[in-house]
């Protein structure tokens, strides 16, 4: 039917199939380098989302005096998560005193 020349074939051999592949890996290095910015801006996002919460959550009940077991667990919760995300210990000491704010009015004596 079509018959390459034996020289043509060791030709598109030698330089085709290299130059092809080195194009298919390039553009998945190009795809996972997005990927993996993309993620870096997410971790970023709920860390700073997280941050904010931690603060809010203290401060309100900080004013109260006290903060009750759920709010204990609930901001728990959120430190592990944030500390999880590769911070510093920015929040360490924030969640120090939160942990020992008293759990019920009472207590606050």
């Amino acid at each position: 039917m079509f018959k390459i020349s034996l020289e043509l074939y060791q030709f598109l051999m030698i330089i085709g199939f290299p130059t092809v592949f080195i194009a298919c890996m390039r553009a998945i290095w190009v795809a996972v380098k997005k990927i993996d910015t993309e993620n870096k801006a997410l971790q970023k996002g709920v860390q700073a989302l997280l941050r904010s919460k931690l603060y809010s959550l203290y401060n309100k009940y900080n004013e109260q005096g006290f903060a009750p077991l759920y709010a204990k667990e609930n901001f728990k919760n959120m430190y592990e998560q944030y500390h999880n995300l590769g911070v510093n210990g920015v929040m360490d000491n924030l969640y120090i005193k939160f942990m020992d704010l008293p759990e019920s009015e009472e207590k606050r004596c």
